[in-house]
């Protein structure tokens, strides 16, 4: 089960690497089915939003990620904090 410690355990830099790869792929296939050169079933399009948003999630685990996250949703002004 070491093997697969990289997966859950969002205190290393290879969680990061991981999950951010995971992301941009999803997010290159949203952008490239959008442009449509070829039909995605609706389930595979389903399954792509799905992958992103669960990687989405995963990065936000990660202590430095999240921090990093959250101070520029507080620059852009979108997150305030009490």
């Amino acid at each position: 089960m070491k093997l697969f410690s990289l997966f859950h355990s969002p205190k290393g830099n290879k969680y990061v690497i991981y999950y951010t790869v995971i992301l941009v792929m999803a997010s290159g296939s949203v952008v490239f089915a959008t442009v449509q050169p070829f039909a995605l079933p609706v389930l595979d399009r389903g399954a792509i939003f799905f992958e992103g948003f669960l990687s989405m999630f995963m990065l936000a685990r990660h202590d430095k990620t999240g921090a990093a996250f959250m101070a520029h949703l507080r620059k852009f002004g979108l997150f305030e904090s009490s």
